[in-house]
């Protein structure tokens, strides 16, 4: 009982490496037990806690980071025109066309925070109806058909033309598809194959049907040591901002929705 009182109080004072000894008699040994139970939880929970923290601090560093350079750009290409009235027409276009490109990188940066952000509310729900996941894949292929034809990408599909009907947030799920498809464009060089696929597959467990989607490419491999933090905010970062590719949020945003 004095072990039982004295971890309680070490517990209450902040220390969750706390356990004490089990084996007691009766009813005694289960709540020992469930003592040692409850303050394994509470630490796995700190642990929880203190990780979304310190994502969510790379992450806004990170978003700080990436709109810099274009509002740095944006301030320097106006301030440039303000103070240069005799420019030729042509140049005025050419700083008026970087300043609008500019804009929408900033633009796409905020929108992706503010998706995550959406996402990690937990009122947040998806609007899940019945619809056509095949149909829902092929659209948005098609939707990306220009930027992989003009990006060297070679496309192979195997997507079935009979409908496929499951219950889900089309919108969200394009998002995944279309961040999924956006990283292979982004990051792969020419020639690179890319292979699309839905599948659907009977189960003896939970569900009568799995439907098993694949998009997948033969580029460079990516590194061990981002395999396990790859669905983590900005956990190719420096990539992204160093060739402007990706906001750093795509991954991340793609794992929420289907989590």
């Amino acid at each position: 009982v004095e072990e039982l009182a004295d971890g309680m109080e070490r517990v209450g004072k902040g220390n969750l490496d706390v356990r004490i000894s089990e084996g007691g008699k009766f009813e005694f040994g289960e709540i020992q037990k469930t003592f040692n139970l409850m303050v394994e939880q509470l630490q796995n929970d700190k642990k929880n806690r203190e990780k979304i923290i310190s994502q969510n601090t790379m992450m806004y560093s990170g978003i700080a980071h990436d709109l810099k350079t274009p509002m740095t750009m944006i301030i320097g290409y106006a301030k440039f025109l303000q103070s240069n009235s005799d420019i030729s027409q042509k140049d005025r276009q050419r700083y008026l066309d970087n300043i609008i490109s500019k804009t929408e990188d900033a633009n796409k940066l905020l929108d992706s925070l503010f998706t995550y952000s959406k996402l990690e509310n937990s009122s947040y729900e998806l609007k899940k109806e019945k619809n056509d996941i095949a149909e829902c894949l092929r659209s948005c292929v098609a939707d990306h058909y220009k930027l992989i034809e003009k990006s060297g990408i070679k496309l192979e599909l195997d997507i079935p033309e009979s409908k496929t009907e499951l219950v889900f947030d089309e919108f969200e799920l394009k998002r995944v598809f279309s961040n999924l498809i956006m990283n292979v464009i982004k990051h792969n060089p020419e020639n690179t194959e890319c292979f699309i696929s839905l599948s659907l597959s009977s189960s003896m467990g939970q569900y009568n049907d799995i439907v098993k989607i694949i998009i997948a490419d033969d580029g460079p491999k990516i590194s061990s040591s981002l395999i396990e933090k790859l669905f983590d905010c900005f956990s190719v970062g420096d990539l992204s901002r160093n060739t402007r590719n990706g906001s750093g949020l795509g991954l991340a945003i793609a794992k929420k929705i289907i989590d």
